[in-house]
C-alpha cells in the first residue's frame, strides 16, 4: 500500500470494526471511515480502486453485487449529514450540522478497474475522534424513518440520565418543534408512533409510554445511554 495522493492511504490498524450492512451506511468499513491520515494535501481522501476497500471488508473475490453495494453505501454516505446538539449546564446550546463525506468521484464501468475518491469530511472526522459521537449514533439516524422519530432521538442523545423525559404531552411536543396547532389526537398519533419506532431500534425501554392522562415517560435502553467517558466533563 503506498501512501500516495494516487494511492491508498494506510489507516489506523488499531481501530475497531463496524459490521457490514449491505447497500446501507455501514458500507464503508470503520477503518477506512474514521481515521485517514492527513495526507499531503491536508483532506482525509482515498483514492484508488474499489478491490482494496471491498478486501477490508472482508470480500476476497467480490462480485458484482459487492461493487454494486458498495457504491451504494457510499452514495448514503454522501448525502448524509450529522447534526449534532450538545447541552451543558450553565452554557448555551451548540449546534453542529456536516456532511460525512465531503466529496465522492466515481470513475469508469468495469467494476474491477472502477476508481473512487472519497474525501471524509474533517468536520465529522473531528467529532468522531473527540468522541463527541459514536458511528452507533450515526447508523441508528440513518435507520429512523419518521421525522417526529428523529427529533425524539435527538432529544433523547442529549440527556444523560434516565428518565429522558416525564411530562406533559405538550411539553414534549414542543422541545420536538412539533406543530402544537394540531389536534391533540393527532399529537398522540404521532408521539406514540415515535416511541414505537424507536422502541423497535432499541433505543427507548418498552417502559417508554404515553398514557391516557397525556404523560409521556421516556427511558433509553442501555446501550442507548452515553458511557460515562462520552458524558464525563474534564476538570479546568
Amino acid at each position: 500500500m503506498k501512501d500516495t495522493e494516487e494511492g491508498f492511504v494506510p489507516v489506523a490498524p488499531d481501530l475497531p470494526e463496524a459490521p457490514y450492512v449491505s447497500g446501507g451506511v455501514e458500507a464503508f468499513p470503520e477503518p477506512v471511515r474514521s481515521a485517514f491520515p492527513e495526507s499531503g494535501t491536508g483532506k482525509f481522501t482515498y483514492r484508488g480502486p474499489l478491490l482494496p476497500i471491498l478486501r477490508l471488508m472482508g470480500h476476497k473475490r467480490p462480485g458484482k453485487n459487492h461493487y454494486t453495494r458498495l457504491v451504494t453505501g457510499l452514495t448514503c454516505l454522501a448525502h448524509g449529514t450529522i447534526e449534532l446538539v450538545v447541552r451543558e449546564r450553565g452554557q448555551e446550546t451548540f449546534y453542529d450540522l456536516t456532511h460525512i463525506i465531503s466529496n465522492l468521484r466515481l470513475r469508469g464501468k468495469n467494476d474491477a478497474e472502477r476508481d473512487i475518491s472519497v474525501t471524509i469530511s474533517p468536520f465529522f472526522r473531528e467529532m468522531y475522534v473527540a468522541n463527541r459521537l459514536t458511528w452507533i449514533d450515526v447508523a441508528k439516524r440513518f435507520q429512523i424513518r419518521g421525522s417526529i422519530a428523529k427529533a425524539m432521538y435527538r432529544f433523547c442523545q442529549s440527556h444523560r440520565e434516565n428518565p429522558v423525559f416525564r411530562g406533559d404531552i405538550r411539553t414534549l411536543a414542543l422541545a420536538l418543534n412539533m406543530d402544537l396547532r394540531s389536534p391533540l389526537k393527532e399529537t398522540r398519533r404521532q408521539i406514540r408512533d415515535a416511541i414505537a419506532e424507536l422502541a423497535e431500534k432499541k433505543v427507548l425501554e418498552k417502559t417508554s409510554i404515553l398514557t391516557k392522562g397525556n404523560i409521556v415517560i421516556l427511558n433509553r435502553t442501555a446501550e442507548a445511554l452515553p458511557s460515562r467517558r462520552r458524558g464525563r466533563r474534564k476538570e479546568d
